[in-house]
């Protein structure tokens, strides 16, 4: 692990720089890194948003009560974000994706890792 030595801004972007990183090729290492902030430290949020971490192992289910499973993982998308669903109970069960956009995503209710969404035609055959 890496302390974090001074933050810049330029932009839209923010730049770290990381004690004992003290060049490119040292910090191209950590380029698909995951940089992990303990939530006292994480800006505080707006309606509707959510930290990724309080997603994870969230159950899914849709507005007439069918259990989908859990996230099991977020993917990154140039448009959304996209939830992969799957019931880890049944080790056969096909993943599920779903969009994380307005249309899809009815409630997110943190307190009770519970999740319900409205499945747009067509994404249980993706």
């Amino acid at each position: 692990t890496y302390s974090i030595d001074s933050v810049r801004y330029v932009k839209n972007f923010v730049l770290l720089k990381f004690r004992g990183i003290e060049d490119m090729t040292q910090a191209e290492k950590l380029k698909t890194c995951m940089l992990k902030i303990p939530k006292d430290l994480a800006l505080p949020l707006q309606k509707d948003e959510y930290y990724i971490s309080d997603l994870y192992n969230m159950k899914v289910e849709t507005q007439e009560g069918e259990n989908l499973g859990e996230i099991v993982d977020i993917l990154f998308t140039a448009s959304n974000d996209v939830y992969v669903v799957k019931d880890v109970a049944n080790p056969k069960a096909k993943e599920l994706l779903i969009p994380a956009i307005e249309d899809c995503i009815i409630n997110v209710d943190i307190e009770q890792k519970r999740m319900v969404v409205h499945l747009l035609e067509g994404l249980r055959e993706l």
